[in-house]
């Protein structure tokens, strides 16, 4: 390049709204920021239904979330998604709960825009809480990784809104949340199941005085009893895993992934037992909530 020659600057429109409302509007007009994002959650949000929360609160409870499963290979550093931790969760970076609503249709008569259609691309399936109350990881733990309640799927330059700690876009998600799912009814198992989950989430005291929209009015994911039976299949062929793993034996079956049947008999048989006990209860009272 030529020393005379200046470096032309480019806009990315890929980011260009988020940048706009973070670095412009927030700082201009806090209060107009508030509104404009209250309104695009409200509007553009996508959650899964109170039906799918009551039936199945846990979307995949066998994994948990691993930013460094994908490894580097500039560094050398292998890929490794889909193989066991130490506690034979699988090692995820959102795959395995980005697209499962993907067949599902989008239910809001109010909402023209996305009633009765599928999601498509660029949408994000974003952690409504990154901070358990007890300071650690909401996405690290296998219980609240993939809890209902703590999933919305929002459009990408909305969703980067989301990942500042302790702003108002991640206050109003949390107080929305909280309005949808806390107080629904569930089953006698999974009450006491999901009660010691929502024990590990918590409000600020700013999310109390929030106008929230009435939860009728958002989108949601369409409750489908066989996309619920479909999880429930998978649950039981993953949990038959380290069933055979702790009696001894290798996995027969591919489970989630070969890197995930292959090396789950690595695992301490301590930590495949218990896990294999906390799937067989969660199955339990899944299949008690099927049954209720």
């Amino acid at each position: 390049m030529s020393p005379h020659r200046t470096r032309r600057l480019t806009l990315d429109g890929n980011h260009l709204l988020y940048h706009f409302l973070q670095k412009k509007l927030l700082e201009s007009d806090a209060e107009q920021f508030r509104q404009l994002a209250s309104q695009l959650i409200a509007a553009l949000g996508i959650w899964l239904s109170p039906d799918t929360y009551r039936r199945y609160p846990l979307l995949v409870p066998y994994a948990v979330r691993d930013p460094t499963c994908r490894g580097d290979k500039l560094k050398g550093i292998p890929d490794e998604w889909g193989a066991p931790d130490s506690a034979g969760l699988v090692r995820d970076d959102n795959s395995l709960i980005k697209s499962l609503p993907r067949s599902l249709s989008v239910a809001n008569l109010s909402n023209r825009l996305f009633d009765k259609r599928y999601m498509g691309r660029n949408f994000v399936a974003s952690h409504v809480w990154r901070r358990l109350a007890s300071g650690g990881q909401a996405s690290r733990e296998r219980q609240t990784y993939s809890f209902v309640p703590n999933l919305v799927w929002l459009p990408s330059q909305v969703s980067k809104l989301s990942d500042r700690e302790e702003s108002f876009v991640q206050t109003y998600l949390q107080a929305l949340s909280w309005r949808i799912y806390r107080d629904l009814e569930l089953s006698p198992k999974l009450k006491d199941l999901v009660e010691s989950i929502w024990k590990q989430l918590s409000l600020r005291s700013e999310a109390h005085g929030l106008e929230l929209p009435d939860p009728s009015t958002l989108n949601y994911f369409r409750f489908e009893p066989g996309w619920i039976a479909r999880r429930l299949n998978t649950l039981r062929n993953v949990i038959r895993a380290p069933e055979e793993v702790r009696d001894g034996g290798h996995p027969r079956q591919k489970t989630v992934s070969t890197r995930y049947t292959k090396r789950l008999p690595t695992v301490s048989k301590k930590m495949v037992t218990q896990l294999l006990s906390e799937l067989s209860t969660y199955s339990n009272a899944v299949e008690g909530a099927a049954s209720a």
